[in-house]
């Protein structure tokens, strides 16, 4: 458990090092919208403190150990807010499905569903519609499954923790995506179950605070909480979600500091 921190009474902002997910880095939504920032002023209101946030993604692919020991060095945090996102483990996908199975025709499949996915086509019915009926006739693959994703947690926690006096919360994920059919969401909110029990129990062990959501935080069909793509946050959920990091902050910032 890392040591108590004696930080003298100051002004300065907390540096937070927030490893997150693609929510906090779409250019449609204004600064003061996204959900880091919703958070920071929930601390700020509760502490007296103004915080300083470093977004960096967090995302389970070779490089990520590389890079959080860079991101530590550069931005020397007292705090690190971890998201472990549901998408990795719940999403399942045809295009990675096949790239798996027909390589290079595959990797061309799923290079061209990527690109209209993030365009406007990714946002209209009949491109939804096209997706649900491949999920139902040819099934999906999640990028990595949960203990491959905890692999790269539990390789963060611990060089996290290495850093004397830095303070860790752990965020785990929200409503599962694979959202395309019901038998789909079962199986998805199984996995992101089984990623909750995996969480906890390594923040059992290393004494780390812990954020979960017992229950998906609404429903994975409701489109009031997403936006067009059906994958990143509304504005609803940025803001409610946005201020449950902040409480969380708080909450881990005043243990370690008693």
């Amino acid at each position: 458990m890392p040591d108590r921190i004696r930080r003298p009474a100051t002004l300065s902002p907390v540096k937070v090092l927030r490893l997150t997910s693609s929510d906090d880095f779409l250019p449609s939504v204004p600064e003061n919208e996204r959900a880091y920032a919703y958070a920071e002023r929930v601390f700020t209101a509760e502490t007296g403190i103004p915080v300083e946030t470093a977004l960096k993604r967090f995302w389970p692919a070779p490089g990520f150990d590389e890079a959080l020991e860079r991101w530590l060095d550069e931005v020397e945090p007292e705090m690190v807010f971890f998201i472990v996102p549901s998408y990795p483990v719940c999403y399942e996908s045809v295009p990675l499905r096949l790239e798996r199975r027909l390589k290079r025709v595959g990797r061309l499949l799923n290079s061209s569903s990527q690109a209209a996915a993030s365009s406007r086509i990714g946002s209209t019915t009949l491109f939804h519609a096209g997706r649900r009926f491949a999920t139902r006739t040819i099934g999906g693959d999640t990028l990595v499954t949960v203990p491959e994703m905890m692999a790269y947690v539990e390789r963060a926690t611990r060089k996290i923790l290495a850093r004397e006096g830095t303070i860790l919360v752990l965020r785990g994920p929200k409503t599962p995506f694979g959202v395309e059919n019901e038998a789909a969401r079962v199986r998805s909110e199984g996995r992101r179950q089984h990623l909750n029990r995996e969480l906890r129990a390594l923040c059992d062990r290393h004494h780390v605070a812990l954020q979960l959501f017992e229950e998906p935080p609404h429903p994975a069909e409701d489109r009031r909480y997403v936006m067009a793509d059906r994958v990143h946050m509304g504005p609803h959920e940025r803001k409610k979600g946005g201020e449950f990091e902040g409480h969380g902050m708080v909450a881990a910032w005043r243990a370690a500091h008693d």
